[in-house]
């Protein structure tokens, strides 16, 4: 038997670029700009964390986790290869609808979670499904305010996986839209075909 060494090449933080200024989603309410994320490195990488520091002027309504002190972290949680990018399109809740100068975005390459391919059953009826032109898929669901969801996604109505992007319900009904990372891998025009049911996940 014969040893080898492999020497890989070295993993790069990604880049990100951000595509334009925040802009009201009249539908939504909410402001929401599109940034790009692009793994610089030789190698593919097993995702990537933005960490959005909006000091306390917006909460980052479709963040993965709140840190605190204006400190919002976003996931995406799929493999990014050598060269590759992702579009996020990441979405504010400003009373004031303005979202502070001293936004401040950082991204770095993460590792995958672990993620429980199949989900449980039981929750709301999605009860209505809209296509943007877009491409966005807009979800509407009945809700108990105050009542933690989590939409999961199919490739094929028989494996499903949980979006990052937990919501906690306001009201009694509820707009959920799928425009890619960081609620899903992709954008729905993206997939061959996508599925969607809504769990309670408290």
């Amino acid at each position: 038997m014969q040893d080898f060494e492999i020497t890989l090449p070295a993993i790069l933080q990604p880049s990100l670029l951000i595509a334009n200024t925040p802009a009201l989603n009249r539908r939504t309410g909410l402001l929401e700009h599109v940034v790009t994320v692009t793994n610089l490195g030789a190698r593919s990488i097993g995702g990537f964390v933005i960490t959005a520091d909006t000091q306390n002027t917006a909460k980052v309504y479709n963040s993965s986790e709140e840190m605190g002190n204006g400190l919002w972290i976003i996931r995406h949680d799929t493999p990014v290869p050598a060269g590759g990018s992702v579009d996020v399109t990441l979405e504010y809740h400003s009373p004031t609808r303005l979202v502070g100068e001293d936004l401040a975005l950082t991204v770095e390459h993460a590792l995958p979670l672990n993620k429980a391919p199949l989900g449980e059953d039981g929750g709301p009826m999605v009860d209505r499904v809209i296509s943007l032109a877009d491409g966005a898929m807009v979800l509407e669901f009945a809700t108990t305010p105050g009542v933690c969801y989590t939409v999961q996604y199919s490739p094929d109505g028989q494996t499903w996986y949980d979006s990052l992007v937990r919501l906690r319900a306001g009201g009694t009904r509820v707009q959920w839209i799928d425009r890619g990372s960081p609620k899903t891998p992709t954008p729905p025009g993206d997939a061959a075909s996508r599925f969607y049911r809504v769990i309670e996940k408290n």
